[in-house]
């Protein structure tokens, strides 16, 4: 292996820093725009399903249309922030196409168990996509 003349690295660089730099130096060689590939909007649908993983997608099915799967891999991030609260539901719920409407404990009268909510979902066609969903049996 060759170093590039227009390596960085100091010369008491290590043998690993060497060949990482040579490696790091053909990336540009990759007939594939990696760039996209961490893009929700550009990633071919093949990978998509690797960057939901990545980005700590839990939920994922096979038979979600593509704009589902995309605006799900799109809000990972945001729902990762803020995981465990209403506003992380309705964004779930939203990214389904539903309408929701969330009353939690405090907003109860009387005044619910800490920490629960009541949910009231309204989910239909988007896009003339007939709504996704798994019947139980």
């Amino acid at each position: 292996m060759t170093r590039r003349a227009t390596s960085l690295l100091p010369p008491n660089a290590t043998a690993l820093e060497r060949r990482l730099a040579d490696t790091n130096a053909r990336i540009s060689d990759i007939p594939v725009d990696i760039g996209a590939l961490m893009d929700p909007d550009a990633i071919p649908l093949r990978f998509l399903p690797w960057l939901a993983w990545h980005l700590g997608v839990e939920t994922w099915k096979d038979y979600w249309p593509e704009q589902v799967k995309r605006a799900r891999v799109k809000a990972a991030i945001r729902i990762a922030r803020k995981k465990g609260t209403a506003a992380a539901v309705r964004e779930v719920c939203a990214s389904f196409g539903a309408n929701v409407a969330m009353r939690e404990w405090f907003e109860k009268t009387p005044k619910g168990r800490p920490g629960t909510f009541e949910i009231l979902m309204t989910v239909g066609a988007r896009d003339g996509i007939p709504a996704t969903g798994v019947t139980p049996g």
